[in-house]
């Protein structure tokens, strides 16, 4: 289905700011804004705990590895730090792994082949060789968490319905070196990932001894805001297709981070389309889901056909309606601050601080009428059949 009417975009913001302060689209005005928009998003989306912002996660634990034996070569072979499995594989997620040599707990730097793997240049056995036929164990307690999160809630092994504990790093780093044996997941942590750039990993002790799945609710960070409408990318080229065709095809291939953004059509060949507030209102608004070359495909059906007609691409903003007025109180407070205005600054802070309220206040998206002493259906089944509910009831 088509995105709603009522979905702001990036390009929206920026012509309501533009419109506050009869800006023009020089470089400097554009960065001006640009910058006020990107905090203001950023200061409404670490308000509070938008339900709008939760969303599922779900990593698969990997069972640890101690079948056959190792030899480690700290100076020689193919690389430095290697170790070597006699018989069998190193498992595919290796790099991500740590290495128990001896009751002593190593990092691994990478997996160079199915049958070796080299140690951390700060974390390995040192200059004395590890003789062939070395027993060992090798275990992921390392899980990358979604890209855009921001807080982790609970977590839960879903086999078991077993809810593990948090525990701090200190506490987590402890467990790790001092507890030698694998077992059911029963605590986690959050630390930086070691492998990415802002990005947060799950720490989980002790190391799994099977594979299954771990489930969490988190709150997500709001999508990124890339595209404004006015790169030559996002409003240069022209838009064809069919009535009820669920592809558009562009006059230039659009750039693949444009998937998830919103692309708006007006049927004029002259006329970009523009929010709803604008002079000349998109006809229809769709998010692109995928792109291959000048195709791109959208998340609904058109409502008309198109011919070399206007279009703009842009960034949704990840908010909720309840959320888009104090986004636009909070780009007001941002701009105030950039004029440097200590009277407009008071009075926009304030009006700020109440849009934000009065959203937190929206938070609330169930309403129940039921009466003191009245249950639900499920709530009588539990009463009455002690607490078991079968197909015939």
């Amino acid at each position: 289905m088509a995105v709603d009417d009522s979905v702001l975009t990036y390009s929206d913001m920026l012509d309501y700011v533009t419109a506050l302060t009869d800006g023009g689209a020089r470089t400097k005005d554009l960065r001006l804004f640009k910058e006020a928009i990107l905090g203001a998003y950023k200061d409404v989306a670490m308000a509070a705990e938008w339900d709008y912002h939760m969303d599922e996660g779900r990593i698969d634990l990997d069972a640890n590895q101690s079948s056959s034996t190792i030899t480690y070569d700290h100076t020689g072979g193919a690389s430095e730090r290697l170790v070597t499995i006699a018989a069998g594989t190193w498992p595919t997620w290796a790099k991500y792994g740590r290495i128990r040599i001896d009751d002593v707990v190593y990092s691994i730097e990478d997996r160079k082949s199915s049958t070796t793997i080299t140690l951390d240049e700060d974390s390995n056995p040192g200059a004395i060789d590890v003789a062939a036929g070395t027993s060992y164990e090798i275990y992921r307690r390392v899980y990358p968490l979604p890209a855009d999160m921001w807080r982790l809630y609970d977590v839960a092994v879903e086999k078991s319905y077993w809810v593990p504990h948090y525990i701090t790093p200190t506490e987590w780093l402890k467990r790790e070196r001092f507890s030698t044996s694998s077992g059911q997941t029963w605590a986690w942590t959050i630390m930086k990932d070691p492998d990415s750039i802002g990005r947060w990993s799950l720490w989980v002790d002790p190391s799994p001894d099977t594979a299954e799945p771990l489930g969490f609710i988190y709150r997500r960070r709001p999508r990124t805001l890339r595209w404004a409408g006015t790169e030559t990318e996002a409003r240069t080229y022209t838009a064809t297709g069919s009535a009820d065709a669920s592809t558009i095809t562009t006059s230039t291939a659009l750039p693949a981070s444009m998937v998830g953004a919103v692309i708006r059509l007006a049927d004029s060949t002259t006329t970009h389309p523009t929010g709803l507030a604008g002079t000349y209102p998109f006809l229809e608004q769709h998010k692109i889901t995928a792109l291959s070359t000048t195709t791109v495909t959208i998340d609904g059906t058109l409502s008309t056909a198109y011919s070399g007609d206007k279009m703009v691409v842009s960034d949704p903003i990840d908010m909720n309606d309840t959320m888009a007025e104090a986004l636009k109180a909070q780009l007001e407070y941002r701009l105030s601050r950039f004029s440097n205005d200590v009277r407009d600054m008071a009075s926009a802070k304030q009006i700020a601080d109440f849009e934000l309220r009065r959203a937190m206040e929206a938070e609330a998206r169930h309403m129940s009428y039921r009466t003191s002493g009245s249950f639900s259906r499920y709530h009588y089944l539990f009463r009455h059949l002690g607490n078991t509910i079968t197909t015939d009831a």
